[in-house]
C-alpha cells in the first residue's frame, strides 16, 4: 500500500457503507475471531494519534519522538495535509505489526484506539458526536457476541472518549487552517510549517505528564508559529516588489 493512500483515518477510499450502519451503545453485535493474529499482519493503515503516540511512550518510557522513528512511518495526508504516523510493519516478520510477539500485543495495555475497536470502527463528528459500527471480518472461528457499551469499556475506551475527541476536532480545524497556509506560504516555510505540526501534534510531550494539558499548550504554541510564519512570508513579498 502506498503513502499517499493513507491519510488520518487509514485508507482515505474506506467509507462506511449501508451494510455497516451506526451501531447504539446499547446495540449488540457479533464478530467471529480464531485468535490468529491475522489483524495484526499486513496492515500498514494503523494510524496513531498523539494521544496514542503519547501511551505508548509512556508504556516503553521512551521520547515520542524516539518511539515515532523506532516503530512508525511518519508522512504528510494528501487530503488533511497533516502529519500523519501509522505503525509500520516488521518485513522480517512477515509483515507483523511490530509489537506483536507471537499472537499477543506486547504493548496490549497501551494500544492504539484502531486496535482497541476492533473489529468495531469510530466516526467523530466535527461537533463532537461519536458513533460506532462494525467493520467486515473474515477470520472464522468462535462467534463472540456483545454488547457495544460492554465491548468498549472492556478496552477503557470510555476513558479516553474525551480526549480522543479533542484530537479529532483539532485535526479537523487545522485542516482548514493548513490547506489555506499552504497557499499563501513558499515551498520553504511550507517546509517549516510541517515540522511544527509535527512538533505540536506528536513530539513535544513528556509521558510522564497528562496529554490534554500539554497538547492545549502545544496548540496555543502552534498558533503563534503559524503567525509568525504568514508574516514572514508577507514581509518576504514586500521585500521582493
Amino acid at each position: 500500500m502506498r503513502d499517499h493512500h493513507i491519510d488520518l483515518c487509514g485508507q482515505i477510499d474506506f467509507t462506511r457503507t449501508e451494510a455497516m450502519p451506526l451501531l447504539a451503545r446499547e446495540a449488540h453485535f457479533s464478530f467471529a475471531c480464531n485468535g490468529c493474529g491475522d489483524c495484526c499482519r499486513g496492515r500498514e493503515d494503523i494510524v496513531l494519534s498523539g494521544f496514542d503516540l503519547w501511551r505508548i511512550a509512556a508504556r516503553l518510557h521512551l521520547p515520542p519522538q524516539i518511539v515515532a522513528r523506532g516503530f512508525c512511518r511518519a508522512s504528510i495526508g494528501m487530503v488533511s495535509h497533516l502529519p500523519v504516523l501509522r505503525l509500520a510493519p516488521v518485513k522480517e516478520n512477515r509483515n507483523n505489526c511490530p509489537f506483536l510477539t507471537e499472537n499477543h500485543c506486547a504493548i496490549h495495555d497501551a494500544e492504539p484506539l484502531v486496535c482497541a475497536l476492533y473489529p468495531l470502527a469510530q466516526e467523530i463528528s466535527r461537533d463532537g458526536q461519536v458513533s460506532y459500527f462494525l467493520q467486515p471480518t473474515g477470520c472464522g472461528g468462535q462467534v463472540i457476541e456483545a454488547r457495544v457499551q460492554d465491548y468498549l469499556a472492556r478496552y477503557d475506551v470510555p476513558a479516553r472518549e474525551a480526549t480522543d475527541v479533542r484530537w479529532a476536532q483539532t485535526c479537523m480545524a487545522l485542516e482548514d487552517t493548513v490547506e489555506q497556509l499552504e497557499a499563501a506560504l513558499g515551498p520553504v516555510l511550507v517546509r517549516r510549517m510541517q515540522a511544527k505540526l509535527w512538533q505540536a501534534l506528536y513530539f513535544d510531550y513528556n509521558f510522564a505528564q497528562p496529554f490534554l494539558p500539554q497538547l492545549e499548550r502545544n496548540l496555543g504554541w502552534l498558533q503563534g508559529e503559524m503567525a509568525k510564519l504568514t508574516a514572514y512570508q508577507a514581509k518576504l513579498k514586500y521585500v521582493s516588489k
